[in-house]
């Protein structure tokens, strides 16, 4: 049974909340706290799986509390409730909460995000993992892309065109982006997928502090010898080339919006253990060559949980679409996802491996996948045909973005 905290300085929400989510009694273990002082002398005694936080209380606010929560239990999935929509406040916010609900918010949307971020922590089984995901606020950025942004920032008459352009050349700039951009401060209808579009709807301004944070962030946290032989710039070059690809296979714009997406993010979780488990990713990548065996076999074996699934573990927590969620997470094992994403996750799968085999089927010359296309299931598709010319396009926008 899960244990969730809500905390709220007014009693009479409390006990709304308390009502309206007494039919989860038998799923959730619910603890009500009034203010933050309450909710720390809980949290003393009981661990939680998620803790639900009102921002705005007297004493202690609630970026405050899941600073703490943060810092003594990592791996608590922590929900900020908020009545307003200040910038500056949600990019503080972003490296304490891991998703932004509005308030009031309906129960439906609550039960919601429950149930959504309870659900995947079965990807990660591994507490010392789970704990690692949950401190991070902010993904190394390759110093190259950060300047070009900067620089880039400085011109008159900066298009969202070109910083989209430059942006999408860094998985951890698009992921903080998109998290922010989906996140509740922003009242949006629907989900942006498109890094432009994110760009256009912050704002320059908003940019500009993120690209300061991650440089900040960036200038302590991963040297180069965190990366073991996974080379930073190898390792954007694959996740553009893979993301090009994915796109590129599918007709409907708004699912190759996602594929693209997907792409760009699919190794997300690579990056988790590179920079929180830099020992543990190079005794995988070291037992995978000597097998020559795939890399998330050997992390599965390890620790229970391969990159793919920390990686959608992440973006989950983070509040991004489902299908960006789905394809990350069964980027090696297609046959796992549902029906209704099956060309997202597939479209992923094979740009992944066509993406290795043009690159030299490795990030790095030592460090390769040996994982080739399941041409049964290619065959499956229907997709025989069309693989050589996808390995076509796929040497025609390496060599493009191997200038980037």
């Amino acid at each position: 049974m899960k244990r969730i905290l809500f905390v709220d300085d007014e009693v009479e929400i409390l006990e709304a909340l308390q009502s309206l989510l007494r039919k989860h009694r038998r799923q959730w273990d619910m603890t009500f706290a009034l203010g933050g002082e309450s909710a720390l002398e809980k949290l003393a005694t009981t661990k939680f799986d998620v803790v639900i936080s009102d921002m705005r209380m007297p004493g202690m606010d609630g970026a405050e509390l899941l600073k703490k929560v943060k810092r003594d239990t990592p791996e608590t999935v922590r929900i900020i409730l908020s009545g307003y929509s200040d910038t500056e406040a949600t990019i503080r916010l972003s490296s304490v909460a891991h998703q932004f609900l509005n308030k009031p918010c309906d129960v439906k949307t609550l039960e919601f995000a429950i149930e959504s971020t309870c659900n995947v922590q079965k990807y990660i089984r591994n507490d010392s993992i789970r704990q690692a995901i949950g401190n991070i606020d902010q993904l190394p950025a390759i110093p190259r892309v950060y300047s070009q942004l900067t620089d880039e920032l400085k011109r008159v008459g900066v298009k969202n065109s070109e910083l989209a352009r430059i942006i999408e050349q860094d998985v951890a700039i698009s992921a903080k982006l998109l998290q922010l951009v989906n996140s509740a401060f922003f009242r949006l209808s629907r989900k942006i997928i498109q890094i432009e579009e994110a760009v256009i709807y912050l704002g320059i301004e908003t940019i500009k502090n993120l690209v300061l944070l991650t440089e900040t962030i960036q200038s302590g946290s991963m040297s180069k010898t965190n990366w073991y032989n996974f080379s930073p710039d190898s390792f954007q070059q694959h996740a553009l080339l893979t993301a090009s690809i994915a796109k590129n296979m599918l007709s409907d714009p708004e699912r190759a919006e996602y594929a693209f997406m997907a792409g760009l993010l699919h190794d997300i979780g690579l990056l988790v253990l590179i920079l929180s488990f830099p020992d543990k990713i190079s005794e995988a990548v070291t037992i995978s060559q000597q097998q020559q065996r795939p890399l998330h076999r050997i992390e599965k074996e390890m620790y229970g949980s391969s990159h793919a699934e920390i990686g959608a573990f992440l973006l989950t927590l983070w509040n991004l679409s489902c299908p960006v969620i789905e394809a990350v997470a069964f980027h090696h094992t297609p046959e796992h996802s549902s029906e209704i994403n099956t060309d997202i996750v597939s479209a992923v799968y094979i740009a992944n491996i066509l993406a290795n085999e043009v690159m030299g089927n490795s990030f790095d010359n030592d460090c390769k996948c040996f994982s080739g296309l399941e041409l049964k299931y290619v065959d499956e598709l229907g997709l025989t045909d069309k693989i050589e010319v996808l390995r076509i396009y796929a040497e025609h926008q390496f060599q493009i973005i191997k200038h980037l």
